[in-house]
């Protein structure tokens, strides 16, 4: 049943109202982008307006997305010299009406499903608290075929001595889970209430990538209530050639370690939700690394593969012993003081 949606007045003009921003930057994504586009066009929900933001192509993307404008007057298209996935999302949203109120940021490669905007705009609707709402997804490999069926993001909380793990029936998800080990969003996954983004610095235009979804998401949920629906809403490509996440190991570690480097001296974090961040640093480091890599050596150890059990409860044993060491030295303590009195 297509969700209905009261329309609001507008001083000027007369113009229909626009609930849903969604910017897809585009770079390279010549072989994706019409399904991208056309997933948009299927959707059951109709107030939207999609920002295609060419990012300086080298490919037919740009010229790809003048014709995809064509089929719909939703459908807008910026063209832009090469400056990032993140710039381009910037770019997006400043040509974005400034009315609507929720923000989708579709990645030019990955595909909705029809009912992704009604469920996550119905949610938002009957919500006003929540201010981002994350949908599972089904990931995807270059061809479109299914991989990793039955994936289920791991949500790890705060527990009496090790980390628990949130159920699909809990849809509140706490910065503390985000923070530890985010596995569960992905920006095309991801819908946003305007006012929540605007109430953080944003996208970091020169963070680079990958990560930089991770360090808004993070913003967010400080600022309004994270929620998870188990519901698949996105397919989600992975693998493809030129990807961010798969062309550079060594790149995408080192910016993991800025993006953790960053938050752990509480940059941009605002003075009341510092606390907030402190316990889920000291969650993160000192119950979610070592469980994970425990958990791991146990699997390891399952399936006979001895060296590499031997090596995972190392590592569970060297980030434990990391934490009590700084927690002996007062490094959380003191970072946070320092946090307190900048």
């Amino acid at each position: 049943m297509r969700a209905t949606y009261q329309k609001e007045k507008r001083k000027g003009p007369l113009k229909e109202l626009t609930l849903v921003s969604v910017i897809t930057p585009c770079y390279n994504v010549e072989r994706y982008l019409a399904q991208a586009v056309r997933s948009m066009l299927g959707q059951t929900f109709a107030d939207w307006e999609h920002i295609l933001v060419d990012d300086g192509s080298t490919d037919s993307t740009g010229h790809l997305a003048d014709d995809l404008a064509a089929l719909d007057r939703r459908i807008r298209v910026i063209h832009q010299p090469n400056a990032g996935a993140p710039a381009a999302r910037v770019t997006g949203y400043a040509a974005a009406d400034p009315a609507s109120r929720y923000v989708l940021w579709l990645d030019g490669d990955d595909i909705l499903e029809p009912n992704m905007l009604e469920v996550m705009v119905t949610y938002l609707e009957g919500h006003p608290k929540v201010g981002t709402v994350l949908a599972n997804r089904q990931h995807m490999d270059e061809t479109g075929t299914p991989i990793m069926v039955g994936w289920r993001p791991t949500r790890l909380a705060p527990g009496a001595l090790l980390p628990r793990r949130l159920q699909d029936s809990v849809p509140q998800t706490p910065f503390a889970t985000l923070f530890a080990q985010d596995s569960v969003s992905s920006p095309s996954a991801t819908v946003v209430r305007r006012s929540a983004y605007d109430a953080t610095p944003g996208w970091d235009p020169t963070f680079g990538q990958p990560f930089e979804d991770w360090d808004l998401i993070f913003q967010l949920a400080l600022v309004a209530e994270v929620h998870y629906l188990p519901e698949v809403l996105t397919r989600y490509r992975v693998g493809r050639p030129g990807q961010s996440t798969t062309t550079n190991t060594q790149r995408g570690l080192r910016l993991y370690h800025k993006l953790y480097d960053r938050w752990s001296q509480y940059e941009g974090v605002p003075r009341g939700k510092l606390r907030v961040v402190h316990d889920a640093i000291q969650f993160r480091e000192g119950r979610v690394l070592p469980f994970q890599h425990l958990a791991w050596g146990t699997q390891h150890l399952r399936r006979r593969q001895w060296k590499a059990a031997f090596f995972s409860y190392a590592r569970s044993a060297r980030f434990l012993a990391r934490y009590f060491f700084n927690n002996l030295r007062g490094t959380y303590r003191s970072q946070l003081i320092q946090a307190s009195r900048a």
